[in-house]
């Protein structure tokens, strides 16, 4: 984004937030504002409506409750009764009964599957054919059992190339947005590694990945205002797709969108418990706390905190991905096959690819427990990252 652009946006934020005073001080005051991070106007969805896609299917269920409870001998109200609201978070879960990081693996879940969330960051990566409808795509991805393609969200331009899906479960009222990681043959996902990774830079794909959490965020929140259904949204990606998933997180979280502008939100009551997981990440504690800077000047509202985002990284062996920054949540290192890869593979920077490849790191979660795989003595082959080690540079050790 230019210097010009960004003038202009800071230009529009203080003219419609100038009539917001501090009474106390009678002065004006402006929420924070960041002109780097806006909405993305060319973002484009596969499915415009998907907001009546998810009102349609509801009225349908409680169509069908309300015909249960007028003859009760029906034995369908264990299936149709809507998913009961979580009494707390999971994190004071956990801090309550004493769970320790590994246990939380075992626990039952109240949430998808990490095996369901690792299938959603692989499938990101599928494209459209010549001509496929979102019922075509959604056909060959061969979608876990009970979930929907609500939309995905591009960005064609070069110097971008944004693309996420979101993914619904009717049933357990669950919504997951997957963001795509690296595609090598594209300049815009390059550039995003480059600038925003490397040298952590606002980026364009920054902005298309918050619009579209945000456009999602806003249709359940209208729907749970409307029907009184509570939702859960989830965030997942792999590699540059876990970095993003980690920005969007603090989008919905902290932010609010005005227009074509994100201002810091003060508003709790609006907010969604939001849940993320990421595969092979190259870290994103550096531009969160960037982010934190550029929104939180501790005025009357909340202060911003990431360390109480509820994230969670899965780290294959170390690379030169997962090493580039620091991360933020839990952290554990997972185990991918590695038997059948070449010495030469091994030995040189293909070593890098064979370490972060999705397709390996999916086959590390058990499809029936949807947890970590175990090992033949019968343990998880997983480990809780106490420090984990970070590169010094491009070429650096």
């Amino acid at each position: 984004m230019s210097d010009i652009e960004n003038a202009d946006l800071q230009d529009i934020a203080t003219a419609r937030l100038s009539s917001q005073t501090n009474q106390s001080a009678g002065r004006s005051v402006l929420p924070p504002f960041c002109g780097k991070l806006s909405g993305d106007e060319g973002l484009i969805l596969s499915n415009q409506n998907f907001k009546l896609f998810i009102e349609k299917s509801f009225n349908i269920k409680i169509a069908l409750q309300s015909q249960v409870q007028r003859n009760p001998t029906q034995h369908l109200l264990g299936h149709l009764a809507p998913n009961a609201n979580v009494a707390s978070t999971l994190g004071t879960f956990f801090k309550r009964k004493g769970v320790t990081p590994l246990s939380q693996l075992t626990a039952t879940p109240h949430f998808p599957t990490t095996n369901v969330l690792a299938q959603f960051a692989s499938k990101a990566y599928t494209d459209y054919k010549t001509g496929e409808t979102d019922a075509q795509y959604e056909t060959r991805l061969e979608l876990p059992l009970g979930w929907k393609l609500l939309t995905t969200a591009f960005n064609s331009s070069k110097i971008n190339g944004y693309f996420g899906a979101a993914y619904w479960h009717p049933e357990h009222q669950q919504v997951v947005i997957a963001h795509r990681g690296t595609d090598p043959t594209k300049f815009g996902p390059l550039w995003t590694d480059v600038v925003g990774v490397l040298f952590k830079h606002h980026v364009s794909q920054m902005c298309s990945a918050s619009t579209f959490a945000y456009k999602v965020f806003e249709v359940l929140q209208e729907i749970n205002s409307k029907k009184g259904v509570s939702f859960q949204l989830f965030f997942t990606g792999h590699s540059l797709g876990g970095w993003l998933a980690q920005i969007t997180t603090f989008t919905i979280k902290y932010l609010k969108r005005d227009g074509n502008i994100f201002l810091k939100s003060n508003n709790e009551q609006d907010c969604f418990h939001l849940h993320t997981v990421v595969f092979d990440s190259p870290g994103c504690k550096d531009m969160l706390s960037q982010m934190t800077d550029k929104f939180d000047v501790r005025l009357e509202g909340r202060s911003i905190d990431i360390e109480h985002l509820d994230i969670t990284s899965y780290l294959s062996a170390p690379n030169r991905i997962n090493t580039c920054n620091a991360h933020v949540g839990t952290v554990y290192r997972i185990f991918t096959d590695l038997s059948r890869v070449s010495w030469h593979k091994k030995h040189t920077m293909l070593y890098n690819l064979e370490t972060h490849s999705m397709e390996k790191i999916v086959k590390a979660f058990c499809p029936d427990t949807g947890q970590v795989q175990k090992d033949e003595q019968g343990l998880l082959k997983v480990q809780v990252v106490i420090d984990w080690p970070m590169s010094t540079g491009l070429l650096g050790g």
